[in-house]
């Protein structure tokens, strides 16, 4: 069990998760839908 700053190092940096609004030390299937949507949101730009 990863959590998600290990799960997508490299493809988002800490401001992105604060931005999103998403702790990076959780794990992934921790996430709401409208978190996962807003960390892909960044991840894309």
């Amino acid at each position: 069990r990863k959590t998600l700053r290990n799960s997508l190092k490299g493809m988002l940096s800490e401001d992105g998760f604060e931005q999103a609004g998403v702790d990076p030390m959780a794990r992934p299937e921790t996430l709401t839908l409208a978190q996962f949507v807003a960390l892909s949101d960044h991840m894309v730009g």
